[in-house]
């Protein structure tokens, strides 16, 4: 009965080792290297600047992954995830072009011409409204 103990106490204390020893090696970790090269005031600063870097070379799509990457969703982002949003939904319907289904093909041009219509920032209206001029074009 008494080795039952011992044995009891022995498992919980390399048990509560274990515990503290892997809570401690994370904390490090993120002490390290994720906290010392990633703060939040860094992320919004690199996603910002990231941001601005593929919307001025019109990589939209990688401007998505970007944003979804830094989880950028603030007001500073807004301009972004316009374009981002307006360029999958043209690609989308370029995709869907080919459908045999004409309400698919017709919802996602409609979709298209919508965001051109409700453009919010200047900056991005002539994208849109040539890719709603485009896949009108195109016979849909």
């Amino acid at each position: 009965m008494k080795w039952i103990k011992i044995i009891g106490k022995a498992l919980l204390s390399l048990f509560l080792i274990f515990c503290i020893g892997s809570c401690s090696i994370s904390y490090l970790y993120e002490e390290t290297t994720i906290g010392k090269y990633f703060s939040r005031k860094d992320d919004h600063n690199n996603g910002l600047n990231s941001a601005k870097i593929h919307y001025e070379n019109q990589e939209f799509g990688t401007l998505r992954e970007i944003l979804d990457l830094y989880d950028s969703y603030d007001a500073d982002f807004d301009l972004y995830w316009e374009i981002a949003d307006g360029y999958a939904d043209y690609q989308e319907a370029l995709q869907y072009r080919r459908s045999k289904d004409e309400e698919e093909k017709k919802a996602f041009v409609q979709k298209v011409k919508e965001n051109a219509q409700n453009c919010r920032f200047k900056e991005n209206q002539d994208f849109l409204n040539a890719w709603a001029k485009e896949v009108e074009l195109e016979g849909f």
